[in-house]
């Protein structure tokens, strides 16, 4: 049976072809060919498992599942245990055959981020030039590989809470993708100078400003928006011109109701998978304001690990 690693995915899913996967994915999602039901948890005393389930059996035959958990173990340094990982499994649904296994993180930061290039290709203006990051962590690095697969990317700044992080950040994005890269004191600076901004945070309270976000300008944010913990605020919803998440059934599938239920932005959400097989519209005028609300589409890393099999 194989079982694939971080390693492999590097190695044979380059980001342009996720990114590709993950379009056709959100196509057969408006067709009704892809499942992708809200997340399920498992839980026990001392945290859960949590299963993202899914598939297309119309065109692919592919099902599968992708599991993690919320855990506190560590090993014995008090850091985080070797053998701590999350499992996406592949199954033929033509016959049950286990296909293979695919252990690891970076299918999951790999499968989010794709998504993200989508929403870019899609909801951002394609002269978009200027991308700004609020977060340095290891989403964000991903993100910026799919931004730069779809928009002609010539300028970055970026705000984290810690200096040295950000700094780093924009060394990082200097050295490894040749883009002018700058570390900014305030999240303010690089929402104002920014034509993409890119929410990355693990903040529970809002981290930019609406007011801050000037016409023409697209905004993703990533995780759960309920009503304690989210890092925007209804006002960013709310003025936006178009709004859009990759999965519509995720928005209310967390304990908490959503933050913007009961807002005047709720019923203009869109679903990206829509938007992707033309039956709701993107951007449609240069000076709009879009919003993508990644919640994380059940079965399409389940879909990236059956291409990473066949290729190995």
């Amino acid at each position: 049976m194989r079982t694939l690693t971080d390693a492999d995915v590097d190695r044979q899913l380059p980001m342009a072809d996720a990114i590709r996967i993950m379009e056709e994915a959100l196509r057969a999602k408006s067709e009704g060919r892809l499942h992708s039901p809200p997340r399920h948890y498992v839980r026990f005393p001392s945290g859960a498992l949590v299963f993202t389930v899914g598939g297309d059996t119309t065109y692919s035959s592919v099902v599968g599942f992708r599991v993690y958990n919320t855990f506190p173990g560590s090993n014995e340094d008090g850091g985080v245990h070797p053998n701590r990982t999350q499992a996406t499994m592949v199954f033929d649904s033509r016959t049950g055959a286990l296909q293979g296994t695919v252990l690891g993180t970076r299918l999951g930061v790999l499968r989010t981020s794709a998504i993200g290039g989508v929403a870019l290709k899609y909801l951002a203006a394609s002269d978009a030039d200027r991308i700004g990051f609020l977060g340095s962590g290891l989403q964000a690095g991903a993100q910026l590989e799919a931004a730069k697969a779809v928009l002609p990317l010539r300028q970055l700044r970026v705000f984290s809470p810690t200096p040295a992080n950000r700094e780093k950040f924009a060394r990082w994005a200097r050295e490894t993708h040749g883009i002018e890269a700058e570390a900014c004191g305030t999240a303010r600076e690089v929402v104002e100078s920014s034509s993409v901004v890119i929410c990355s945070t693990v903040s529970s309270r809002p981290v930019l400003d609406a007011a801050w976000i000037r016409p023409g300008t697209h905004v993703t944010t990533m995780g759960s928006k309920t009503v304690t913990s989210h890092e925007i605020d209804t006002t960013v919803a709310e003025q936006s011109d178009r709004i859009a998440t990759d999965s519509p059934p995720q928005l209310t599938g967390y304990d908490e109701p959503n933050l913007l239920q009961n807002t005047s932005a709720w019923n203009r959400i869109v679903d990206l998978a829509d938007i992707v097989a033309g039956r709701a519209p993107g951007r449609t005028a240069p000076a709009e304001r879009t919003l993508f609300l990644s919640e994380g589409l059940a079965g399409t890393e389940v879909l990236l690990a059956a291409e990473l099999l066949r290729r190995s």
